[in-house]
């Protein structure tokens, strides 16, 4: 039931920090956002009786991918890498 956060959480701490080019940053934060928040879908239409848990845990998955990360591919005049 919690398996898309877990996915969430390994490409935010694993995959995220190695990737060096901000297109496929962009792609790996686009799909662990997906994947937190598809745990909160799972919580309307699947199991309806977890519903508040699985919303709050989508939640702090999504919260975790506040992009402060991706200042690494941007040089201080604005121009990307």
């Amino acid at each position: 039931m919690e398996l898309p956060v877990f996915f969430s959480m390994v490409v935010r701490w694993i995959v995220l920090p190695r990737i060096n080019q901000a297109q496929m940053g962009l792609a790996a934060f686009v799909i662990g956002i997906a994947f937190a928040e598809s745990t909160c879908f799972m919580g309307l239409f699947i199991f309806p009786a977890h519903r508040s848990d699985l919303f709050i845990l989508s939640m702090l998955g999504i919260i975790q991918f506040m992009p402060y990360f991706a200042g690494r591919f941007y040089r201080v005049d604005g121009n990307s890498l």
